[in-house]
């Protein structure tokens, strides 16, 4: 059967959209388009077809933060609805305490928050830092033993009001956060100078690493207190290690990709509850540990 010059035409200019087509399509797949796969980043590439993080050294995915957001107030009494108001708590500023004879001015206040985990009481799944802490020390033989651990703390100062935890991988939805006082026991027993890649234990955060019990301490509070007729100057320097987990009414979804802040407050004063003037030393350490775990609570 013979074409005529026009199906001959037509049948040449669908050839050749074929073969522009079939270059193109080869262009594709010798050429791929690089990028991260990974939807929970926040770098997520749709267009993409070649993982970036086939390599973990050359891993071109980045993830959101998990931040720990503070807010110091004076007294629990303090309703929320005056978040923004004076009764936010200030070191260095006299307050009078419950007896309104004695007052108190607070001017060192270092805490160690750690293992801050979003929790899911439904999927038993919680969220993770990816970041780690090394520590290296010498062993008995001569050689040494390096041991790592999650990067999942903040030395709370109340000067700052937002800590960057670490990154994190998920999609949970949570309904309770629990962190702990103090650092991890087995971390708390390095010293600074065993602590690798130049982590804050290893240098700023190193003011609670006690050298009379060779450990982190969990906090660190100095503080004046005073009477109408005298004062007297103390040094808080514990051990304290407690678990702390707050439940809440309403489930929280995480936004793949998307930072994820965690609201906190400290009602400052109420660590110092019940404390007088006439209170001997010893007996302040144990009303501070008992009322500090108290003090603080996640905001829903």
């Amino acid at each position: 059967m013979y074409k005529t010059k026009k199906e001959h035409k037509y049948y040449r200019l669908v050839v050749c959209l074929m073969f522009v087509l079939s270059v193109c399509i080869l262009s594709r797949c010798t050429d791929p388009v690089e990028g991260c796969l990974d939807i929970t980043s926040s770098n997520f590439e749709v267009d993409a077809d070649v993982d970036c993080c086939r390599k973990v050294d050359e891993c071109c995915c980045d993830y959101p933060s998990m931040t720990l957001n503070l807010f110091y107030k004076l007294r629990a009494a303090d309703s929320l609805v005056t978040i923004a108001t004076n009764t936010n708590f200030r070191l260095g500023q006299w307050y009078p305490l419950e007896n309104n004879v004695d007052s108190i001015r607070i001017d060192t206040f270092n805490l160690f928050i750690s293992n801050l985990s979003p929790n899911s009481s439904v999927s038993n799944d919680s969220v993770n830092t990816l970041e780690s802490i090394s520590t290296r020390i010498s062993s008995a033989q001569g050689g040494t033993i390096e041991t790592s651990f999650e990067d999942n703390l903040a030395m709370i100062d109340c000067r700052q009001f937002r800590y960057v935890i670490g990154t994190y991988t998920s999609d949970l939805t949570y309904d309770n956060v629990s962190f702990n006082i103090g650092l991890p026991e087995d971390l708390a027993q390095f010293e600074p100078d065993e602590i690798l890649g130049g982590h804050p234990l290893e240098n700023n955060y190193s003011i609670l690493f006690d050298e009379m019990s060779d450990s982190y301490q969990s906090v660190k509070l100095v503080y004046d207190i005073k009477s109408p007729v005298e004062q007297r100057t103390i040094a808080h320097f514990a051990p304290l290690r407690a678990t702390i987990s707050n439940s809440f009414v309403t489930p929280v979804a995480i936004e793949k990709g998307v930072d994820l802040g965690i609201l906190m407050r400290i009602n400052v004063l109420d660590v110092f509850k019940g404390i007088i003037f006439d209170v001997p030393n010893e007996d302040m350490s144990l009303i501070i540990n008992e009322n500090l775990i108290g003090s603080i609570s996640i905001l829903e």
